[in-house]
């Protein structure tokens, strides 16, 4: 057990990246967690026992009820995460030392003599990021749920042609 904790402290000790992800969680873990609470208080539990007395398992309710309704949430959540990571400048400049080089680390840097025309590229870029998690995170519950849909309704064609009606 010993050998295995030096082990762990030996691998890391130079993992830079795992000290800037620690600090990073801690500033975007409690906005995720804020963004999650409200729309899991709004999650109707009648639902789920339905389901429950109907012979699902918990996961299957997980599955099949609770994650398809908390879907758009947990995208949202995900992409606030995501905006509110890459703005991190001071978390990960004290935790990586300045060696893990960023967007955001690399756009301030830029802005204390490099020329405007590269700081204005690490501005577009830093403001796209974002955009492009919230994008992500307003589209992909309707590509997921048009194919589930259309998953289901398979299933019930093929059910109507086995009982021949």
């Amino acid at each position: 057990m010993l050998q295995q904790h030096n082990t762990l402290q030996l691998v890391l000790q130079n993992a830079v990246w795992f000290h800037t992800y620690i600090a990073h969680m801690v500033y975007v873990v409690p906005y995720v967690f804020l963004s999650m609470a409200v729309a899991y208080r709004k999650f109707d539990n009648r639902y789920a026992m339905v389901a429950q007395s109907l012979g699902k398992t918990p996961w299957q309710v997980f599955y099949r009820i609770k994650l398809p309704l908390m879907l758009n949430a947990i995208l949202v959540a995900w992409a606030l995460g995501l905006a509110i990571s890459f703005s991190q400048y001071l978390p990960t400049l004290l935790a990586s030392g300045g060696t893990i080089a960023t967007i955001t680390t690399e756009a301030v840097a830029s802005v204390s003599g490099s020329s405007t025309r590269l700081t204005a590229v690490y501005v577009i870029i830093q403001g796209a990021m974002p955009l492009i998690g919230f994008v992500i995170a307003w589209y992909l519950p309707g590509v997921l749920m048009k194919n589930r849909g259309a998953s289901i309704k398979e299933k019930n064609k093929r059910r109507a042609v086995l009982h021949g009606t």
